[in-house]
């Protein structure tokens, strides 16, 4: 790809010292707009299509001299050849990113973080793309721009892309006619250029329910998803009604069990599965997962459609070491997954009460949703209301 700075650098004589003041760039601007117009025309007859685009939008002169025949056939050009020349917009547009479905240029301020819950989506092209949920009850979705931003936020600072704080989230559904309590937590890593998630989810129930959730999970795995493939995909429908049944058989018989990292064959994720005993409480399901959405080079990239396509050919994506992906997310983790697990077995069992915003038994502070979820309220940018979302498209 060419940026534009190199473009010019490769015009001027190469006595031009490459640190130099803004006069010393104006100068060198208008020492390229004294060239003759047949000389511009020649240079740009030897560019890519995407790098005679960028030098027309250097001044209205080099747009008068080539002309609205870039434009023409930038439109033209498959999609990879507009995204390049999109790509080399964003280098000097730091609030915006390129989109891969719709390959255009959109506002980063559009982009809701992946913990906010709201019905403010952004963009259309972002919401009707597919989308990974960690939990299908869950209305916590991960979008590839998400994935996209991430990473720019990692190479470029501050002021570019999300923070890793914007995917960490915790909620809790209290379904009382299923007598059933489900939390959901997500943190994530950015680990040898990839983005990692590490997602855990409990699910409460009493005792007296034990067969009859096993049956559930029979019947409709989503109930507890370990990922899309076990959710609506080729594994086994019974997959994980036997794990958890062989683990409440060995609890039940008070035999030892080691917990075992397990991976599913069709995508990138590494996961374990236990069941813990409260006695009078009931007992509990605990998933826990370590997820690997890709560098964000591409939405085609495989390691982020394996989490979002159904129907894969098994062993698809260049197989994994099992635990690989955990080992890598625990040696970065500030928080390890036996302090996770402590923290929330206790946000588990806190008592909130029915209000908008109040504080539970655990002294964390909890957002209801006037239905059965509540959401631990996050430090960070304040959710937009519809006209601020408006103004922001």
């Amino acid at each position: 790809m060419i940026s534009l700075r190199n473009l010019f650098e490769k015009l001027v004589p190469s006595t031009r010292p490459r640190a130099g003041t803004e006069a010393k760039e104006t100068a060198t601007a208008s020492q390229l707009l004294c060239l003759p117009p047949e000389t511009i025309l020649l240079v740009a007859a030897m560019l890519p299509t995407p790098a005679v685009a960028c030098l027309a939008l250097c001044s209205r002169r080099l747009s008068h001299i080539l002309g609205s025949s870039s434009w023409r056939s930038l439109r033209g050009e498959a999609p990879d050849v507009r995204l390049t020349f999109l790509a080399s917009l964003e280098n000097d547009l730091p609030q915006h990113f390129v989109c891969q479905e719709c390959v255009c240029l959109h506002r980063m301020s559009t982009i809701e973080w992946p913990r906010v819950i709201t019905r403010h989506l952004g963009p259309r092209c972002m919401w009707q793309s597919l989308d990974y949920r960690p939990l299908f009850r869950s209305r916590y979705k991960i979008y590839f721009p998400h994935i996209q931003l991430a990473i720019r936020h990692h190479y470029c600072g501050t002021d570019n892309g999300l923070p890793l704080e914007a995917f960490q989230h915790l909620e809790v559904e209290n379904d009382q006619t299923e007598r059933r309590t489900t939390l959901l937590s997500i943190n994530a890593q950015i680990v040898s250029k990839e983005l990692l998630i590490r997602s855990q989810t409990w699910i409460l129930l009493p005792w007296s329910r034990r067969d009859a959730f096993i049956d559930e999970l029979v019947e409709n795995s989503l109930s507890l998803d370990i990922c899309v493939h076990t959710r609506l995909g080729p594994i086994k429908n019974t997959l994980v009604s036997d794990l958890v049944r062989s683990r409440l058989d060995q609890l039940e018989a008070r035999e030892k069990c080691q917990i075992q990292t397990l991976q599913c064959p069709y995508c990138w994720m590494d996961y374990t599965l236990d069941v813990v005993d409260f006695g009078e409480q009931g007992f509990a399901v605990l998933a826990t997962r370590w997820i690997n959405l890709g560098a964000g080079i591409g939405s085609a990239d495989t390691k982020w459609q394996s989490h979002i396509t159904v129907c894969m050919a098994r062993d698809i994506h260049q197989s994994h070491t099992l635990g690989e992906i955990q080992v890598a997310f625990e040696d970065h983790a500030e928080l390890s997954v036996e302090d996770l697990t402590t923290d929330n077995k206790q946000k588990l069992f806190s008592r909130r009460q029915n209000r908008l915003v109040c504080q539970g038994s655990d002294g964390h502070v909890w957002r209801w949703d006037q239905g059965k979820w509540w959401y631990l309220a996050p430090s960070g940018p304040p959710e937009r209301n519809f006209w601020q979302f408006l103004m922001d498209s």
